[in-house]
């Protein structure tokens, strides 16, 4: 009854919700839409044109043309304006720990536009516990893989406060199970030095064979990848040999170590931006040359920063230090993106695809052109919710404040055509109906429920369920949206019959017009009851 009338009487749709009204499903509106003028798919490195983006939780519902999005489609809408979309980034190297403290150093990432990192290396636990709290949501950040305590040599290059490893495999094994047992989620092993002496000792790595291959072997004994500090030719080699999975910065490799690590699958993380400022000019230029070959041999390359060594916060200096070794700026955002996504067996991420995780940023400018835009971060969203944003949200279809002012012309004609749709449906005026009605329309009711035009107009005038008797609609409140939209709202109140006992029915309605021409349809409804 409520539903009968809802259906008939305005294009309500309480009808469908209230009594069942129709048997449709169609999705319910998205919590939030993102509108976006341009966004960036960074599987064919293109930029897209204007669209909108229905999220649903922690997902992406769907991608849209922004020209056949509608208010209704969505509970709340954001206009990112002329920023550009991508999705969240990855940085899969840094140090929370080092640099500050590790909250305000996971904040600073999140806001950098960085929904994922990956820290590769501590001194404690706190960075696991960090991840712990960030995935509560206890604590701001970004979502974290962390490596717990570094594996590396007594008075090697990751000694750290005594943490270096003095008792050979044994003591790796060791490392593997401590940090495992504490939840690590990788391990980290350090190799080599760094590059300047990595340049001109190109043979020299500091951890023995047998102790790298037994933290490899216990680490994948127990589901754990291993990130190595490899950046020597040797180190490379030896690391290889191994079976590590993934290089923890750019290293000297030649054609053999390219082949090698293709065959391997074994990734490079780039970090040249905190490479290399502090290497001699010779070292710095092969070290890119390098990463360049690497990258055009098919290594996949993870886009990583060292943060910690360069401030956390300023993760996108690695975009520039990629176009400057010779990438396109689409394979660098690839690097931060699908490829970081792939290497770190993260699934349904790194990617604006439906389905996927809905960790979206917006930058100002375009990142294709300009990779500098990138530190322009003016929105993130991460698992669906919005961590940063300096743009204002907008309630979609909120009714507005009574209006104090003459009405125009059109919201007169629109206000009118209210009256015109009760008469029609008392009249069981199909013809009248369907000029009114746009094809694609439908109407929503508080439980979600939604019915076509069809199966509303079927159960009226094909199977007769519904028949609206007598009927008044008050308090009308019309907002233009533009010359060529509008949103109406106001109560219908009816007497009728539904599926042969009679009803009675209070409707709030609103419902979404648009103009084509000098024609006004209705193009999606939402009803509920306030009463019989």
């Amino acid at each position: 009854m409520t539903s009968a009338f809802a259906t008939c009487c305005r294009f309500a749709l309480v009808a469908s919700v209230t009594l069942g009204f129709g048997t449709g499903a169609r999705p319910r509106p998205a919590d939030l839409a993102l509108r976006a003028q341009s966004w960036i798919d960074v599987v064919d490195g293109s930029l897209r044109g204007p669209s909108v983006f229905l999220i649903q939780g922690d997902r992406i519902g769907a991608i849209v043309d922004a020209a056949v999005f509608r208010q209704l489609d969505a509970r709340r809408l954001i206009d990112l304006g002329t920023a550009t979309v991508l999705p969240g980034l990855i940085d899969a190297h840094v140090h929370l720990q080092l640099g500050g403290s590790i909250e305000t150093n996971a904040s600073a990432t999140l806001d950098a536009g960085f929904t994922t990192a990956v820290d590769l290396g501590a001194t404690n636990g706190d960075v696991l516990r960090l991840r712990d709290g960030i995935a509560s949501g206890a604590v701001r950040g970004p979502r974290l893989l962390a490596a717990g305590l570094w594996a590396g040599t007594k008075d090697g290059v990751c000694e750290f406060g005594g943490i270096g490893i003095a008792d050979g495999p044994a003591g790796f094994r060791r490392r593997v199970r401590d940090n495992v047992g504490a939840g690590a989620d990788v391990i980290k092993v350090c190799v080599s030095g760094w590059p300047a002496r990595a340049f001109v000792q190109p043979e020299a790595y500091e951890i023995a064979a047998p102790s790298l291959a037994a933290l490899v072997d216990d680490s994948h004994t127990r589901g754990k990848m291993v990130i190595a500090h490899a950046i020597s030719a040797g180190a490379v080699r030896a690391s290889l040999d191994a079976g590590v999975d993934g290089l923890a910065h750019a290293a000297f490799v030649d054609g053999d170590d390219i082949a090698a690590m293709r065959s391997k699958r074994t990734f490079m993380i780039s970090t040249l931006a905190s490479l290399l400022p502090a290497t001699p000019a010779d070292a710095r230029v092969a070290l890119a040359a390098a990463v360049r070959a690497a990258h055009a041999g098919g290594v996949t390359l993870v886009y990583g920063t060292d943060a910690g060594v360069i401030p956390h916060g300023h993760n996108a200096r690695e975009f520039a230090a990629l176009v400057d070794a010779g990438l396109a700026p689409a394979d660098g955002l690839r690097a931060a993106t699908i490829d970081a996504s792939a290497a770190f067996h993260l699934p349904e991420s790194g990617e604006l695809r439906q389905g996927y995780a809905a960790d979206i940023i917006a930058v100002t400018g375009d990142p294709l052109r300009d990779p500098a835009a990138l530190s322009r971060v003016v929105f993130v969203m991460k698992q669906g919710r919005v961590v940063k944003s300096a743009l204002p949200a907008l309630a979609p279809i909120q009714a507005p404040a009574a209006r104090r002012q003459e009405p125009g012309s059109a919201e007169r004609r629109l206000a009118a055509i209210q009256q015109e749709l009760m008469r029609a449906w008392i009249d069981r005026d199909r013809a009248a109906l369907e000029a009114f009605l746009a094809p694609d329309w439908f109407v929503t009711g508080p439980a979600g429920v939604i019915s076509s035009r069809s199966q509303v107009l079927d159960d009226v005038f094909v199977r007769r369920i519904h028949q609206v008797l007598t009927g008044a609609i008050t308090d009308v409140s019309v907002r233009m949206v533009g010359a060529d939209a509008a949103v109406v709202s106001g109560i219908t109140k009816a007497t009728g019959t539904s599926a042969g006992a009679p009803y009675t029915a209070d409707i709030r309605f609103t419902d979404v017009f648009e103009r084509h021409g000098n024609q006004w349809r209705a193009v999606r409804s939402h009803a509920s009851s306030i009463g019989k």
